[in-house]
């Protein structure tokens, strides 16, 4: 060793003593810094120091200085050597040979590819640089080349192949921020969808990604762009839910309900869908005109606010507000069941203290949910003379014994309870002589 440094172009004169002094490993980078980079590999073959660092170096010192050649040929070159050096045979001069599997393998083992890839990269060779990081076998650190030479969809590729959702949620860190940077706050999302399509684990992520942080808008712009009018339909449905705005509501229902009226599947389901979201656009449209007229003609219990509410809540609302007829219509216009719609129009009239207005209803006509309703109704607001007038209304005795007792009227239950007792009796009587004349015949 002593007498190879000695020769030129190297001339270094120095001696065993030294060179145990300063050891091997010094030397070694002391011969690669000065370029004689198949000098410090052959020392480190007859010793067996690693060669790693001695590879790298001339790797990097070929790409700064191999100006004529094309990225394609300087990767050829720098690939084949590197295999040829990682194998058993020594290394030699001229024409290197192809690279099969099995050289790459090698390579990788046997040379931080992503180190070098960094130098083609600041050396202005970004094709050359992709090309290295092809090889590397440790998937964290050649997702983490890419991202940095900006190959977003290589990157993600070799992320979704890994199956580690921490590299998957890099790169989509990273294409949001170049997305942001190339589009500034509009984004249509372009290079975002081309790095997630056809990978629904990255799709995944990137749905739970937006969820989390609140991002729900630019989930359903990501589901708008990429064709998937389903989800979109159902994320613009959830970001109405949250919108305080009544404008900015019926915009995104109407977002939503094309999302529905474009979808493929699920069409039964997409259907029903889509009819909700125009009902509750014109519910949005009837609260607004409700509002208008609230405030113009002057309507009891300021202030009037309906836009938000549900269908059901805006009629008890407009109950409370004393305006019965515009209920009515409000249950003619969206077609509200009239079980439903019975049910709660009596808790308004009742909470609202409207006892008059609830003993008309109840005579209005026969009731579609039976008494008990109307009855519960008055004693939860502690009307017990309203709810004893509404007791005859009930048509079984012995539920009228029931509600006359818990309303403290013993001689009324007592009554109520003999009735009972007697259609019971007389029911039982008429029962036997029916039985008793089908045994004649």
């Amino acid at each position: 060793i002593c007498y190879a440094v000695r020769q030129p172009p190297l001339e270094m004169p120095i001696s065993v003593a030294q060179l145990r002094h300063m050891s091997l490993a010094t030397l070694v980078r002391h011969i690669a810094n000065r370029r004689q980079h198949l000098l410090a590999y052959r020392i480190c073959q007859y010793v067996g120091l690693p060669a790693r660092a001695v590879l790298a170096s001339w790797a990097m010192e070929k790409i700064q200085h191999s100006v004529s050649l094309t990225d394609e040929e300087l990767s050829a070159v720098v690939c084949r050597r590197l295999a040829l050096a990682s194998s058993e045979s020594p290394l030699v001069l001229g024409s290197p040979p192809a690279l099969h599997k099995e050289g790459k393998e090698k390579l990788a083992s046997v040379l931080p590819l992503a180190k070098v890839a960094l130098c083609a990269a600041q050396a202005g060779r970004p094709v050359l640089a992709t090309r290295l990081t092809e090889f590397e076998v440790v998937t964290k650190e050649q997702v983490k080349m890419l991202l940095k030479l900006a190959e977003l969809n290589i990157a993600m590729e070799k992320a979704v192949g890994s199956g580690d959702p921490d590299l998957v949620m890099q790169c989509l860190y990273s294409a949001l921020a170049h997305e942001q940077q190339a589009t500034g706050e509009e984004s249509d999302l372009s290079l975002l969808i081309e790095v997630l399509h056809d990978r629904p684990l990255a799709q995944d992520l990137f749905a739970l990604y937006c969820r989390e942080t609140g991002q729900r808008n630019m989930l359903q712009l990501y589901y708008e762009k990429s064709n998937r009018a389903c989800d979109a339909g159902w994320t613009a449905l959830t970001v109405a839910s949250r919108q305080r705005s009544g404008e900015e509501k019926k915009k995104t229902l109407r977002r939503a309900a094309r999302g529905f009226a474009d979808c493929q599947t699920s069409q039964d389901l997409a259907a029903f869908a889509h009819a909700s979201v125009l009902s509750q656009i014109d519910l949005l449209n009837y609260q607004n005109e409700l509002e208008v007229k609230a405030n113009s003609r002057g309507w009891s219990h300021p202030p009037h606010v309906f836009v938000g509410l549900s269908l059901m809540e805006t009629v008890r609302q407009v109950i409370l507000k004393m305006e019965f007829h515009e209920a009515d219509n409000l249950q003619k216009v969206f077609k509200i069941p009239e079980k439903r719609y019975w049910r709660c129009k009596i808790d308004a009239l009742a909470d609202g203290r409207f006892f008059d207005e609830l003993l008309a209803f109840a005579q209005y006509r026969t009731s579609p949910v039976g008494y008990d309703p109307f009855i519960t109704a008055c004693m939860r607001n502690e009307a017990w003379e309203a709810a004893a007038k509404l007791v005859p209304k009930v048509k079984d005795p012995e539920e009228q014994a029931m509600w006359y007792s818990q309303l403290g009227m013993q001689r009324e239950a007592e009554e109520a309870a003999k009735n009972a007792g007697s259609q019971s009796l007389s029911g039982g009587l008429l029962q036997t002589l029916t039985d008793a004349l089908k045994g004649r015949r």
